[in-house]
């Protein structure tokens, strides 16, 4: 009776449609991200992307305008977005962690999602930005056997009770969940420090993948050469570089040297912080100001190249309550306009005009931009 039931069962499954068959192989690539190093490119649900996208910070934007910002980067003709996870936002006391309200980046990157942006996300733990203490809680600081971006077990310890709450929310986020997020930056610009710490990297490098799957992926940012990228890199990470508008013989080397720390020297080049303008420092008359023009002929070599990239900032905003970092020699302003494309008030400009018009001209860009958003009334000042 049982094999005969068996047989039964063994038959019926000869007669299901072909579609059931096909189904788990068409749709083995329906959501994911994946770098296909071998062939130089991203890989979007198992088909050829690259993204042209803008930083812009949740934290730095009062909620009530994130739509009308994020609307404005996409018809710009991005089709991404990148942004910080600072540390000390969430848990400005110890062990009480909030993501609601204005802390609830998750519902930044769903808006994102609904207007056709992905997500690129940065989650330190240390993320500089210009932001207090460089992500950090303050109260991090007091605690014993604690070196920041070291492998020391306080720091350590500390990371992974954040890491154990934060990683959690970003999972249902992640595009192999069918959410927007393609890939995630640990540290930040690691190689520009003097401290080279292999064990406390690759600690990063597991808890995430831990957390999250070995198909998440993993990236780091470094200034754009090998000096940078030999300590800043990550085995098993993807690595990228950054660096503002200059010429193109100075990108050329950049990617170069990119590529020299992926499998085989092959893989996709990007520019995780391309520099649009700069940040101001208390005291300081002018800020460093590319002009519309030299980031448009940038742009276009590094797309002709076959590069991704992502403007650091798009849209910069405010260091509201006093979340201002600084450097050596002075604090960061309250401002955070960064000269951006979109300015601190929601504004287009100059910049933005020409970017648009540019990437209008691209023939195979498939997010073509809308048209222009008018500016936001506002009072004289």
């Amino acid at each position: 009776m049982k094999l005969s039931l068996f047989s039964t069962f063994v038959n019926l499954l000869s007669l299901a449609p072909e579609s059931w068959s096909k189904k788990e192989t068409t749709c083995k690539h329906c959501s994911s991200f994946v770098v296909d190093y071998p062939n130089d490119r991203f890989l979007l649900d198992g088909k050829p992307f690259r993204y042209i996208s803008g930083s812009i910070h949740y934290f730095r934007v009062h909620p009530k305008y994130w739509k009308d910002r994020l609307y404005r980067i996409r018809a710009l003709g991005f089709n991404a977005i990148q942004y910080y996870i600072p540390w000390n936002f969430h848990e400005v006391y110890e062990g009480q962690f909030d993501f609601s309200g204005w802390r609830n980046f998750s519902e930044f990157s769903l808006i994102a999602k609904e207007l056709g942006l992905y997500t690129l996300l940065r989650i330190g733990p240390y993320t500089c930005g210009e932001w207090e203490n460089g992500g950090f809680p303050w109260w991090l600081l007091n605690k014993e056997d604690c070196h920041p971006r070291t492998s020391s077990k306080g720091y350590l310890k500390e990371v992974e009770q954040f890491y154990n709450v934060l990683l959690p929310v970003i999972k249902p986020l992640l595009r192999q969940n069918g959410g927007p997020v393609l890939m995630l930056q640990i540290e930040n610009e690691y190689g520009s420090t003097s401290f080279c710490d292999r064990v406390y990297t690759n600690w990063l490098r597991d808890i995430v993948r831990r957390h999250l799957g070995n198909d998440t992926v993993i990236y780091t940012t470094d200034g754009g050469s090998e000096a940078y990228l030999k300590c800043g890199a990550v085995p098993g990470t993807y690595p990228t570089v950054d660096f503002g508008p200059t010429s193109d013989e100075n990108i050329k080397k950049a990617f170069e040297d990119q590529r020299k720390f992926m499998p085989g020297g092959r893989g996709p080049i990007a520019n995780s912080e391309f520099y649009p303008g700069w940040f101001v420092l208390w005291g300081a008359k002018t800020a460093h100001e590319p002009s519309a023009d030299a980031i448009v002929k940038s742009a276009k070599y590094m797309y002709s190249l076959g590069a991704s990239f992502n403007f650091y900032m798009i849209h910069g905003g405010t260091n509201f309550a006093f979340w201002n970092g600084a450097s050596s020699d002075a604090p960061d302003i309250t401002s955070y306009d960064y000269f951006a494309p979109i300015s601190e008030a929601g504004d287009v400009n100059e910049k933005y005009l020409a970017i648009r018009k540019w990437i209008k001209s691209i023939p195979d860009w498939k997010n073509k931009p809308y048209d222009v958003p008018a500016n936001n009334k506002s009072a004289e000042f």
